[in-house]
């Protein structure tokens, strides 16, 4: 019930707030922490470096959310495994796309899956934005279309104990 709602069974929510909730929170914190100092300053794009966080677990957080929100993504029996089970590292990079943004306002967006008609095809895309972080994830995105945004897929690359520092532009 993180957002008031019952998404999950009790136990794949047990399991999933306790595998992926503390790094995700970690690294919402840093951003929090760094829009502080830049304050009311004018951006169009904040750089972070943020030391010793996991990105699996950050990845697979956002995607359990977006599972949350859109019933029959978790009908993919890909992401499925890929989410419930903490170790899996085999996610489809061409069905799926996750990019984030700056969401530095106080209005919170949770959009379930949605149509949008551009020059480039058709693009379905779902989104999450709350205070520090907005994500937008991309389901079979055409190739020609560039999102704004910069792209977190690479975060489903690194095994579930890997600490890195993160290094990014994020808009």
């Amino acid at each position: 019930r993180g957002r008031g709602g019952y998404y999950l069974c009790a136990d794949c929510n047990s399991k999933t707030g306790q595998w992926y909730v503390p790094e995700y929170s970690k690294f919402v914190n840093s951003i929090h922490y760094a829009l502080i100092q830049v304050g009311k300053q004018e951006y169009k794009s904040l750089g972070f470096k943020m030391q010793g966080l996991r990105p699996l677990p950050i990845f697979k957080q956002v995607m359990t959310m977006f599972c949350d929100i859109n019933k029959g993504l978790i009908r993919d029996d890909s992401l499925k495994e890929f989410i419930l089970n903490k170790t899996n590292q085999v996610f489809n990079k061409q069905k799926y796309r996750l990019y984030a943004y700056i969401h530095s306002g106080d209005i919170v967006r949770s959009n379930g899956n949605s149509a949008m008609l551009c020059p480039a095809g058709v693009v379905v895309l779902t989104e999450i934005s709350m205070y520090p972080i907005g994500f937008v994830l991309y389901i079979d995105k055409p190739e020609a279309y560039k999102p704004e945004g910069v792209e977190i897929t690479c975060f489903s690359d690194f095994k579930y104990e890997d600490e890195t520092m993160i290094d990014m532009i994020i808009p």
